[in-house]
């Protein structure tokens, strides 16, 4: 169901155990996610994900709260 063979499915659900980092890569996928839904859904949806990728790169390796002020000006910027 993780789209992965069992051992590697295994092995990831065991780190997410043990490994206290494996949080911060999982909420910051969660909060780009967010981004992405949130800055394409006035921009034509899935459409504009390449766009979404394209703009949240361009700014390099500020932590996500930061870009999204910037990509996302105004209240919905303050979400995280």
């Amino acid at each position: 169901k993780a789209f992965q063979d069992a051992g590697n499915a295994r092995q990831q659900a065991a780190r997410g155990t043990y490994d206290p980092a494996y949080l911060n890569y999982t909420m910051g996928k969660l909060m780009i996610r967010k981004l992405r839904d949130d800055w394409t859904g006035s921009r034509g949806g899935r459409q504009a994900w390449k766009l979404f990728n394209d703009e949240f790169l361009s700014f390099g390796g500020p932590p996500i709260p930061l870009v999204r002020s910037q990509m996302m000006p105004g209240p919905a910027g303050d979400l995280f």
